[in-house]
Parts: C-alpha cells; sequence; structure tokens
C-alpha cells in the first residue's frame, strides 16, 4: 500500500467533529479515498479516509448546508426531549 499523509485526509471522527453526521457522510461524499485497517483491532472496523479537498468542496454546496441544518435541529430536538433515565410515567 501507497504511503499517505494523514494531514490530507479527514478521518470520520473529524467529520462528526466538522457538524457532519453518518447519514450525510454517506449521502454525501463519494466512497472514502483511502480505507487503512483499524490500528488496534484487526477485526474491527476499517478506518475511513477522506480528501480534505473533496470534503471542503462538499461543505461549499447547498445540499451539505440543508443537510448539517437538518442534523442541527434533530440534536437541538433531542435535548429539548425531558431524560427519564428508565423512570415510568
Amino acid at each position: 500500500m501507497a504511503k499517505y499523509d494523514r494531514e490530507e485526509y479527514y478521518t470520520v471522527d473529524n467529520l462528526i467533529e466538522r457538524g457532519w453526521t453518518e447519514r450525510a457522510i454517506q449521502q454525501l461524499l463519494p466512497k472514502p479515498e483511502r480505507l487503512v485497517p483499524h490500528p488496534r483491532a484487526l477485526s474491527g472496523p476499517w478506518r475511513r479516509y477522506y480528501s480534505i479537498e473533496t470534503v471542503l468542496a462538499m461543505e461549499r454546496t447547498a445540499a451539505w448546508r440543508a443537510e448539517r441544518d437538518k442534523g442541527a435541529q434533530e440534536r437541538a430536538r433531542r435535548y429539548e426531549q425531558p431524560q427519564t433515565h428508565g423512570k415510568r410515567p
């Protein structure tokens, strides 16, 4: 496998920190540019790396802004709901 510079790629964790959801990643981004075995668990899921250029280009589109706003609304709605912690009403 060819060596690559990690500073040229975002991982899924990086994308989530930037406001992406798993659904947005799957719907809006192409297949990952790099797939790398999990560093600590060989049987674990492969690490997905997306080109920074690809991500930034998508973040400039109306489709991304709509998906980002939808995700923000869903997170806000989730936090507005009272937490019952398993207690029955």
